[in-house]
């Protein structure tokens, strides 16, 4: 849990201090054992667990002509 949660860190982190997203904008959780795409008794089943998932969404302003 611990791992995936700092993972997750990690790319929030990218996002604020390399693209310059806002902090406020970006939200990070890390699911771990929680969420799993593979089975985790294998290597290979681990290396597919080890993932980032993001989920983006916007908000559009329409301008007034």
């Amino acid at each position: 849990q611990t791992l995936s949660e700092r993972r997750a860190r990690k790319v929030m982190e990218v996002l604020v201090d390399t693209y310059d997203v806002a902090e406020d904008r970006v939200s990070a959780v890390g699911y771990g054992e929680e969420k799993p795409i593979a089975d985790n008794s294998t290597r290979a089943g681990q290396a597919k667990n080890r993932r980032v998932v993001a989920v983006i969404s916007a908000t559009i302003e329409k301008r007034a002509d």
